[in-house]
């Protein structure tokens, strides 16, 4: 049995650092741009509008530079638990047997420290949280259940070798698909895994 913590994502805008300093940015930029285009006569007002440009511009490149060791922002919370067992998963509260199961897919490329490149124009840290994982599961029914979760390293879901197999076994899981989620890429190594299942 081995479990992870469910990432849940927060729901609407997320007031991040790059969206609040675009956000001053546009707002001082437009009202300089607008007192001169109306003709106003300059005053410490224009002054004051130009030095917070100046100031959120230094900011940001000293964010940006500090964003290089410095962790993401979780942008929701941590809540509840995936669990890999090997008759069934469950998400929080909800058991899925595994005959109720049709296929499992599993996307684990993230994990805590990893760097991750931002977006140019993007003033945000490059430090994973780990939570950029998810596992879809695709019922009998055809109802798809999905949730995102967190490693804490990047070979985590390797502890979790023994129920992953018994998926693969019962027809749930791809052998390309289970290889890729426990990386095993070595060619040698895919060959003697094969022996062992």
């Amino acid at each position: 049995m081995k479990k992870f913590d469910i990432y849940k994502k927060h729901k609407g805008i997320y007031w991040n650092k790059t969206l609040i300093i675009y956000c001053i940015l546009c707002i001082c930029g437009s009202s300089l741009y607008l007192k001169k285009s109306f003709g106003f006569e300059n005053n410490f007002i224009d002054d004051f509008l130009f030095y917070s440009i100046i100031l959120v511009l230094v900011y940001g490149v000293i964010i940006k530079f500090y964003g290089l060791v410095s962790y993401e922002a979780l942008k929701g919370k941590l809540e509840g638990q995936l669990v890999l067992e090997m008759d069934r998963i469950s998400i929080e509260n909800q058991i899925y047997n595994l005959d109720d199961i049709q296929k499992i897919e599993i996307f684990n490329s993230d994990y805590d420290g990893q760097f991750k490149y931002t977006s140019r124009g993007s003033f945000e840290a490059n430090l994973s949280q780990g939570i950029g994982n998810i596992i879809l599961i695709k019922l009998t029914n055809n109802e798809v259940k999905d949730c995102r979760f967190r490693q804490v390293y990047s070979d985590e879901m390797y502890a979790a070798k023994k129920e992953l197999v018994n998926y693969h076994k019962n027809g749930k899981i791809h052998f390309l698909h289970l290889i890729d989620i426990l990386k095993i890429t070595d060619y040698d190594e895919i060959q003697q895994f094969k022996k062992e299942i």
